[in-house]
Order: structure tokens, then C-alpha cells, then sequence
């Protein structure tokens, strides 16, 4: 008998391209204390100011989970719904946040430093085959399949 996957666990096609597999970055403004370390962990983050995803966002749910697990508190002072709002109200020195974005894009924002994120988990981005409307035009415009790993 089938059943309802769990709650954790994304609902994906069956007919899927994978076309990018990548981390998890840490946004800061350049001139952030944090700007020049090759790799964040969730202790670099330890009472910075935080510009976040809304509630609703699974992505949200899984970095917040990190932080809690680690017991690092951050101060929450801006939630938004795109990670590019997210990058530019940090450029505007609101705070700093992990985002699920390409880093090619990320990178195009002036005045914002990304870094890798240690994170248990990689941003998985896919093409869903029965889309008949997708188009590809660009790696930041393909929504995440999942927070974890797209599943074969």
C-alpha cells in the first residue's frame, strides 16, 4: 500500500532533470567583521542581526533548525520572501542571513560578500519535465526542488 511521504521529505515528479547541486551561503556586506573567512559555521552567526526568510519558507525552517540544534541565538530583525530583497536590505547593513540562491547570482549584488555556509545540506535546484510552461533562462530564476538533495 502506498502512502503519504513524510513531512520532511519533499514531494518531487518523477521526471526531473537535476541541473544544480550547490551550498548553502552566508550573505554579509562587504565590510562585515565575517567578510574575508573562506567557510561560516553557525558560532560565526552567534547574536548578529538577521535579515530572514518569512515564517512560511521551508528553507527558513531548516537554517533555523541548525541554530537551534547548535544553540546559537541570532536577533531576527527583517523577514522577507526572495533572497534577492534579502541580499540587498543587507547591503543597506540590516543584518546578515543564509540564503538558498545561486552564488553566481548572488555575486552580480554589489556591496555583498557570500560565503559557504557548513550546512548539513546542499540546495538542489531541478527541472520538472511535466512543466510544460518552464523555461530555463537562467540558474536564479529555477525555484529549489527541495532543502535536501533531490531524491532518485
Amino acid at each position: 500500500m502506498l502512502g503519504s511521504p513524510p513531512a520532511n521529505q519533499a514531494i518531487l515528479s518523477f521526471d526531473y532533470i537535476l541541473i544544480q547541486d550547490q551550498d548553502v551561503f552566508g550573505v554579509l556586506p562587504s565590510w562585515h567583521r565575517l567578510a574575508q573567512k573562506q567557510k561560516l559555521t553557525p558560532k560565526d552567526f552567534s547574536s548578529e542581526n538577521f535579515v530572514s526568510y518569512i515564517p512560511s519558507s521551508r528553507f527558513k525552517y531548516e537554517i533555523d533548525s541548525i541554530f537551534e540544534r547548535k544553540g546559537v541565538s541570532r536577533n531576527l530583525r527583517l523577514k522577507t520572501r526572495t533572497s534577492d530583497l534579502i541580499c540587498r536590505l543587507i547591503t543597506r547593513n540590516l543584518g546578515v542571513d543564509i540564503v538558498g540562491a545561486s552564488r553566481v547570482h548572488l555575486e552580480t549584488i554589489p556591496r555583498c560578500v557570500t560565503i559557504p555556509f557548513e550546512a548539513p545540506f546542499k540546495i538542489s535546484r531541478c527541472f520538472d519535465l511535466e512543466m510544460k510552461t518552464n523555461a530555463i533562462s537562467g540558474w536564479s530564476d529555477l525555484p529549489p526542488c527541495s532543502t535536501k538533495q533531490c531524491q532518485e
